[in-house]
């Protein structure tokens, strides 16, 4: 599409029921008109508020906490630090780093979304109300109902009015 036109859809067309058409478009002129799917869906995800709003949620609710307890950051404000980070030497941090990134070269996509993420088509995105719910839950009732997903207890056993803290 020449210029004038791109910029007449861009400018006139592109609905904004969302941001993936200006998003998209950005994606593909930043890399010289093409861009891998994937690169197109994390510029996406960067600005899409609720998947935002869910992370940060993870973060304040689920995994700061986990790393509070075991003081290895503390909450300062709106963000968090890393205990003692201040004693690190260079190499140390970069050894963390090492440690870390070996820790997500290792883990499968089984254990980065286990079963009960899972949808029954891949491609099916799972709202984050249920991955939180699930990942919340620590108490799941026996299976009473709902359709089979290979998976037991289905999400739909979450024990929501139970442990009181699963989100819905």
């Amino acid at each position: 599409m020449k210029f004038q036109a791109l910029r007449e859809f861009v400018s006139q067309k592109v609905r904004m029921s969302h941001v993936y058409q200006p998003v998209m478009i950005r994606s593909l002129i930043r890399g010289g008109g093409r861009a891998p799917i994937e690169t197109i869906a994390k510029d996406l995800l960067a600005e899409d508020r609720s998947q935002i709003e869910y992370y940060s949620a993870i973060v304040k609710n689920m995994v700061g906490r986990v790393l509070t307890r075991h003081n290895v950051v503390q909450r300062q404000g709106e963000g968090y630090v890393l205990a003692d980070f201040d004693s690190l030497s260079q190499e140390q941090a970069s050894e963390i780093l090492q440690l870390c990134e070996q820790k997500l070269a290792g883990a499968t996509r089984t254990t980065l979304i286990s079963e009960p993420f899972r949808s029954s088509y891949e491609a099916q995105p799972i709202k984050a109300s249920a991955m939180l719910m699930v990942s919340h839950c620590t108490q799941l009732l026996p299976r009473t109902s709902g359709r089979s997903t290979g998976v037991s207890p289905p999400l739909s056993d979450c024990c929501a009015e139970a442990c009181g803290s699963c989100v819905v």
